[in-house]
């Protein structure tokens, strides 16, 4: 799933075939919480500029934590 506080990434193998990818933690992830990748982004854009790529390439609303708390 999308978070502009993402806790993992997505990464192209060297080595790679067809469409694989690797999803790599970036940070300590609790046991129970979700996976998060970020769609777009996330460091030179404000909320408003996330919230607003996101809804035109990805038709949602951000309502991960770092958007609700307007976090740039």
């Amino acid at each position: 799933n999308h978070s502009c506080n993402a806790n993992a990434k997505q990464v192209i193998p060297e080595d790679c075939t067809d469409a694989e990818i690797a999803v790599v933690a970036t940070r300590r992830i609790r046991r129970g919480e979700q996976i998060t990748i970020s769609y777009i982004d996330t460091h030179s854009k404000n909320t408003a500029e996330r919230r607003a790529e996101l809804k035109k390439y990805y038709l949602f609303d951000c309502t991960c934590e770092r958007c609700l708390k307007g976090e740039e």
